[in-house]
């Protein structure tokens, strides 16, 4: 005779189970703790002069992706909170004493929703431009390039390396403090950086190239 377990039985034993789903939660877990080292380690390099060239840089602009969509998200969450709170608040809330307030609630909903825009852009779509040349990113050759370093208000540097290219277009590059030193120390006439050209990150630098110049 066949023994059919109880309905709470059956219950008890598929609540000691684990949700279908949990391996994308935990792959997501992963995902997001990967890129929140990355995007330390992108962000920390500003200040250490490291970390902004080659695969080490690529990694972690797009972890700073991950982190874009996040932050855009939540801004346009309290950006529609803000506007709808101005247009469909409750008729008790709509009286004049009221109306500063909502205007304000309103304003900040649409900065943060033009801060959104903006997160997108500089921290995904520029990358997402970027994505086909991954695996064969483009050489610039620049001439007379020149190293420079910003000073920012608390202390942490950003080292460039700038120049022309052969048809007169100045391009500007973030790079390692070894890079800007070598260059100040070393000047080339003509350097050939390989990067992705919409977030300008650099993947290697040829200090051998020649202008035919």
């Amino acid at each position: 005779m066949d023994i059919v377990p109880s309905p709470e039985h059956e219950q008890s034993r598929r609540a000691g189970q684990m949700p279908g789903w949990w391996p994308l939660l935990v792959v997501a877990i992963l995902i997001a703790v990967v890129a929140f080292v990355m995007t330390m380690l992108h962000i920390v390099g500003h200040s250490w002069g490291i970390f902004q060239e080659g695969f080490v840089a690529v990694v972690g602009r797009y972890g700073l992706a991950v982190f874009a969509i996040i932050g855009a998200v939540v801004f346009v969450a309290l950006g529609l909170g803000g506007i709808g709170g101005l247009i469909y608040g409750k008729e008790v809330d709509k009286d004049a004493s009221t109306l500063p307030r909502r205007l304000g609630h309103g304003c900040a909903g649409v900065f943060l929703l033009g801060l959104a825009a903006l997160v997108l852009w500089v921290g995904l779509i520029l990358p997402l431009m970027d994505l086909p040349l991954l695996l064969d990113p483009p050489t610039i050759e620049l001439l007379d390039p020149v190293a420079t370093e910003t000073v920012g208000d608390e202390g942490g540097s950003t080292y460039y390396i700038e120049g022309e290219d052969r048809d007169g277009v100045t391009h500007r590059f973030q790079v390692d403090r070894a890079s800007m030193e070598r260059l100040r120390d070393h000047p080339q006439a003509c350097i050939g950086i390989t990067g992705l050209p919409e977030t300008q990150l650099v993947i290697s630098i040829d200090w051998e190239a020649q202008s035919s110049d």
